[in-house]
């Protein structure tokens, strides 16, 4: 690798590997007594602004040792501190924002534009967006999860889904299973739950990005990810496949104009994607909107053709 303070050039495979040589101790679920008073106070703080003073004054710094750990022993970047952090932020944004996909319909091309070193700012993006609100968002759709069963955070990035969950709600008996194409969020997804037996990974590609059919999951989470399939249709009826019936699929849909690493074929099948969705799924929450972005819509498989 490349070090350079503001633009790292990272080999994906070799960050795997260190990733997966790292020895880690499964911790185990957390008390859930503990669990819970962090939920309390997590969301007063959050409700109150005092998260946010905590955060934006440098005085909650969990979230920034965890990055840094990561920097240091697996991207080998130079020592930072939390101003580094934000100025790469801004820095690493500048550069996104030029990427483009130069052919999404071709396998190579597709996934090669997701690897470039320019996608770090995914990365510190996503840490930052998350901190920010602490991982509560799951507090929106937890409530219509099984008590038990098995979970796929499909297109999970750093999976915050996750880790909200295990975070917040170990009482929930839930396998795991964190799925996303070979790009650096994923990457940091995997050191993050290295050695926790109660989650699993599953590598993803371009157009070989389907639930395996022979593994049935009792929910099946894919936020802000449609708009970037280059095949949503075909997801989406492996998302129905692979539910078990009364599973629900948590998503939403950016109606996107299929620029920049939005999928100009998600723009063209998003109808068809919708309209898929409204025949075999229960609406439980939200609504299908075919003229509008979605948000969090929630959806339930049985029978309701």
């Amino acid at each position: 690798m490349k070090n350079k303070f503001d633009y790292l050039e990272y080999n994906l495979e070799e960050l795997n590997k260190k990733v997966a040589s790292i020895k880690s101790k499964d911790k185990g679920r957390r008390s859930v007594l503990v669990s819970k008073i962090d939920l309390i106070l997590s969301y007063l703080l959050l409700k109150t602004g005092i998260h946010k003073r905590l955060i934006f004054s440098n005085l909650k710094i969990t979230w920034f040792k965890e990055f840094e750990r990561f920097w240091l022993e697996i991207l080998e970047g130079r020592p930072i501190d939390i101003i580094d952090f934000h100025n790469l932020r801004f820095s690493y944004r500048s550069k996104f924002q030029k990427i483009e996909h130069t052919n999404e319909m071709n396998e190579k091309e597709s996934i090669k534009v997701w690897q470039k070193p320019e996608n770090l700012y995914l990365l510190l993006g996503g840490i930052w967006q998350y901190t920010k609100n602490d991982y509560l968002n799951v507090l929106h759709y937890q409530k219509y999860l099984p008590k038990k069963g098995k979970i796929l955070e499909y297109g999970c990035g750093i999976a915050p889904i996750t880790t909200g969950l295990l975070r917040y709600f170990p009482e929930k008996k839930y396998v795991y299973t964190i799925a996303d194409i070979n790009q650096i969020n994923y990457v940091y997804a995997k050191y993050l739950f290295r050695g926790n037996h109660q989650v699993k990974t599953l590598d993803l590609t371009p157009f070989k990005n389907i639930p395996p059919q022979n593994e049935k999951y009792q929910a099946i989470t894919c936020m802000t990810v449609f708009e970037h399939i280059p095949n949503p249709l075909e997801v989406a009826e492996g998302f129905y496949n692979s539910l078990t019936n009364g599973g629900v699929l948590i998503f939403d849909y950016i109606l996107s104009e299929g620029e920049g690493l939005d999928s100009k074929n998600s723009v063209k099948e998003r109808k068809k994607v919708l309209e898929f969705i409204e025949k075999n799924f229960e609406i439980v929450y939200g609504e299908v909107d075919k003229s509008h972005s979605m948000g969090l819509t929630i959806v339930r498989k049985g029978d309701y053709k």
